[in-house]
């Protein structure tokens, strides 16, 4: 079985992107004996490394999944909150849509969450758990 070890943001101001994610996804940050900023995302550790490079695309190079719509909107709230407390200028589409939301990070990087429904129904006859 093979699962994801870490997950390196290259970062411009990796202060102010650990501040963001930290704030945006309630988790802490700390630094890693090379220098990183390392933190949580949904047990996903994530590593900020600073580089002067330009590494960003248009598109996010993975998607996040939330358990509730409601979580969703309390995440699109802290987003904007974060922007609108730092007079951040980065364009934001603060508009749901389809059950997902895109941002962007301070460093321009483009943010994917989508609602996740679980794909288990219970049958009403049997309350049997089937597979939709």
């Amino acid at each position: 079985m093979v699962f994801f070890g870490k997950t390196f943001l290259y970062s411009n101001a990796p202060d102010t992107l650990a501040s963001f994610l930290s704030f945006v996804f309630d988790t802490e940050s700390s630094r890693s004996d090379q220098g990183s900023i390392l933190l949580k995302i949904g047990g996903s550790p994530f590593h900020i490394v600073e580089s002067t490079k330009k590494r960003m695309g248009k598109e996010p190079f993975f998607e996040l999944e939330i358990n509730s719509l409601e979580s969703l909107h309390q995440l699109q709230q802290k987003v904007e909150f974060f922007y609108y407390k730092n007079a951040c200028k980065a364009k934001i589409n603060s508009k749901i849509e389809s059950d997902s939301l895109r941002f962007v990070d301070p460093d321009g990087r483009i943010w994917s969450v989508v609602v996740y429904f679980s794909k288990y129904l219970a049958d009403e006859n049997t309350q049997d758990v089937r597979f939709c």
